[in-house]
């Protein structure tokens, strides 16, 4: 697999995991109005911390000036 097919195959996995984090969050705002929100919060950590190794795998595939703005990019999400 070429490295653009790599960055590529990262980031839609990526973006997968943003979705999810996305949704979880969502449902920790509706599980904390019900005050059952430890399981929830618990599966949205173990979803960050995936979301995070993405993130780290992803840069170790980029040229040091793409770096700067995928860190920006995760940053603001």
């Amino acid at each position: 697999m070429s490295k653009e097919e790599e960055v590529t195959a990262v980031k839609k996995k990526r973006r997968f995991l943003r979705k999810s984090v996305t949704d979880s969050l969502k449902s920790v705002d509706e599980a904390l109005s019900l005050q059952d929100n430890h399981a929830r919060i618990h599966v949205l950590k173990d979803k960050w911390n995936d979301l995070q190794e993405v993130q780290a795998s992803l840069c170790t595939y980029l040229e040091y000036k793409e770096i700067g703005q995928e860190c920006e990019s995760h940053r603001e999400y």
